[in-house]
């Protein structure tokens, strides 16, 4: 618990560090002192641009995650239907070779939803491209870390499902189908969990980075009318910092 309110403390000095410095700045008619020395306006715009192009990146990566994502859903619906179909043919319930016609025609179909999930070229879930998505956080050239996307391959054979015209010579074939579609199953959960978590990272890099070029673009292009007002990024904080500070009064 103390090592929360210390981090809670901090955060808070640093709020109210940063907004000092500006405060000062703008009374002064200059520019922020945000280090050992006042950088330039024509650094600060650099450094605008600079990360501009980087939020172009990130929200081809979050449109790309979020169709990937209904791609993996539309699949896991269609895995559901294959369970029930090899249960049926199974048990009897349905006719063998009627259900592993249509068990085989529902496979076609699963290929079909993962090839066509993409986002422009950027295909993320049939397995064609692992490196398909790389998204660029800090810098601006592949000598920074990026964060890369783990090969997901969810089309039919990805998933290791067989296809009934040569699995299905009896019963015991459909029931060996249920137990590769449990396997798929299993697969698919961990794809969704996996491209929710990149998405979700992707998402608060595009805020906080959204947030920090209104922040440089208002210090170095001042608007006169708006003096009294915060940049962006810190009425983002201001929030989080009343919050910390009720927390803080618990334990104190």
């Amino acid at each position: 618990m103390r090592s929360i309110t210390d981090s809670l403390q901090n955060s808070a000095a640093l709020l109210a560090n940063v907004e000092a410095r500006l405060a000062a700045a703008r009374r002064a008619g200059g520019l922020p002192d945000l280090g050992e020395t006042p950088l330039p306006p024509a650094t600060l715009d650099s450094r605008a641009g600079d990360l501009g192009a980087l939020l172009v990146g990130m929200k081809h990566a979050v449109a790309a995650l979020k169709s990937a994502n209904h791609g993996v859903l539309a699949i896991q619906a269609l895995v559901g239907g294959l369970a029930e179909l090899a249960e049926a043919a199974a048990s009897g319930a349905r006719p063998l070779d009627q259900a592993a016609t249509l068990y085989d025609a529902e496979l076609a179909r699963l290929d079909q939803i993962a090839e066509a999930t993409c986002y422009g070229r950027t295909q993320l879930i049939d397995g064609s491209d692992p490196e398909a998505l790389t998204v660029l956080f800090n810098g601006t050239s592949a000598s920074t870390t990026p964060r890369t996307l783990p090969e997901l391959a969810l089309t039919a054979a990805g998933l290791g499902l067989t296809p009934a015209a040569t699995a299905w010579t009896g019963p015991e074939g459909a029931a060996a189908s249920r137990q590769e579609l449990a396997q798929a199953a299993t697969t698919l959960a961990e794809a969704a969990a996996s491209l929710t978590q990149a998405l979700g990272t992707v998402q608060i890099r595009q805020d906080f980075t959204s947030q920090l070029i209104a922040t440089l673009r208002t210090v170095t292009h001042p608007d006169p009318d708006a003096a009294g007002r915060k940049p962006p990024a810190l009425q983002s904080l201001a929030p989080a910092a009343q919050a910390n500070q009720a927390v803080l009064r618990l334990f104190t």
